[in-house]
């Protein structure tokens, strides 16, 4: 089986794979409370585990960034265990590994797993093209049939969410 961290990969093997079309994900996540009951690290987990998954069943070339682990978070800083980088960091970093990305692949993909990025990820798709995709958002039918209560939302710490962690 062929390496999907794209860390883990060697130079040669990088250009070799991006030369033949690998697609490369970038999970963003954050670090921020998700309550008593899940890790502070919930969104970057899941979405990087998205990107895994995904790299595994699909049938193309797909090579998995590391994550970017800080996200847009101010409204949980009150709560504690949160870490949030300011709007102009968050954008600024996004759009500076995303261009070295592109550099590299010409099909870069951003796995979003946090609410509060949507946003400003959401300029950066008009102002790079950069392909975003939030997680949550992928089965939203199966979704609403597993998750009734919560009417198959992601819901910051319900049940879609911890059933994944």
């Amino acid at each position: 089986m062929r390496e999907r961290r794209l860390a883990n990969v060697s130079r040669s093997e990088l250009h070799e794979r991006s030369a033949a079309g690998a697609t490369c994900l970038l999970p963003i996540g954050s670090l921020e409370q998700h309550g008593e009951h899940l890790p502070i690290g919930t969104d970057t987990l899941l979405a990087e585990t998205v990107c895994l998954r995904a790299a595994e069943l699909c049938e193309r070339d797909v090579l998995v960034a590391p994550p970017l682990w800080a996200g847009l978070s101010p409204h949980h800083l009150r709560f504690g265990a949160t870490v949030s980088l300011s709007p102009e960091t968050f954008l600024a970093a996004v759009r500076e590994v995303a261009q070295g990305l592109g550099a590299l692949f010409s099909n870069v993909v951003v796995v979003n797993g946090h609410g509060g990025n949507r946003g400003l990820l959401s300029s950066l798709t008009l102002e790079l093209g950069l392909r975003v995709i939030d997680y949550w958002e992928l089965a939203p039918d199966t979704a609403r049939e597993l998750f009734v209560r919560d009417g198959g939302s992601i819901g910051h710490a319900g049940e879609l969410e911890t059933s994944l962690v």
